[in-house]
């Protein structure tokens, strides 16, 4: 009796740590608005080609790595605001670290890394080439050229480089989609004040909000 009296004492004693590890488990879920992010494309210096299964390093805030796909890019979602370097390797090619850029704010962040052979098979000339990365962020405000010269914030979006807004009509139920880079729009992320606008793999609606 008095072994059995040990048992049920030492079980219950393990009930508050139990509950404890699945409450704390879940507090991340609340920062998941505050998240951004970062694109990274990786090109030869040469052809400028796209350099596929490049080992790509975020270190930051957090840590991760991962190897660019076919098409020469890598993407980080959900990555916390900070400041944040890359650094990217690749077999036969000189290892290249970006610059410090920012994630604010849930920010999206474009990181465009070339990199430079580091030996030549056949020598029929003499060429430096140097490796580098290059970080692009545009933001929009009140006293932005392209939103004085716009009449709302779909039309000043569409001025910016790289940014494509579509309107499936001209009433005032007409559907507004954005897509950068030329990619499709459901792989553009909207987002107000760090809150996402659409879900993964669906396109977003300027024309859901006041965008005047």
């Amino acid at each position: 009796m008095q072994s059995i009296g040990k048992m049920l004492f030492r079980t219950r004693a393990a009930i508050p740590l139990v509950l404890f590890v699945l409450f704390a488990s879940a507090i991340p879920a609340f920062a998941q608005s505050d998240t951004g992010q970062i694109d990274i494309a990786v090109t030869d210096a040469s052809t400028k080609a796209p350099v596929a299964l490049a080992r790509v390093l975020l270190d930051g805030p957090i840590v991760a790595s991962e190897l660019t796909g076919t098409n020469g890019q890598v993407r980080f979602t959900e990555v916390p605001d900070g400041i944040y370097r890359a650094r990217v390797a690749k077999n036969g090619y000189q290892v290249i670290t970006s610059s410090a850029f920012e994630v604010v704010n849930g920010r999206y962040v474009s990181v465009n890394v070339v990199l430079a052979l580091s030996t030549s098979l056949k020598v029929i000339g003499t060429v430096t080439a140097h490796s580098y990365a290059s970080v692009s962020s545009s933001t929009i405000g009140p006293d932005s050229a392209q939103r004085k010269l716009s009449n709302d914030l779909a039309d000043a979006l569409n001025k910016l480089s790289g940014v494509s807004v579509s309107t499936t009509g001209d009433d005032s139920d007409a559907t507004q989609t954005v897509s950068l880079e030329g990619h499709d729009a459901s792989q553009t992320l909207l987002t107000l004040d760090g809150i996402p606008l659409n879900a993964p793999g669906s396109a977003g609606n300027l024309g859901a909000f006041a965008t005047d």
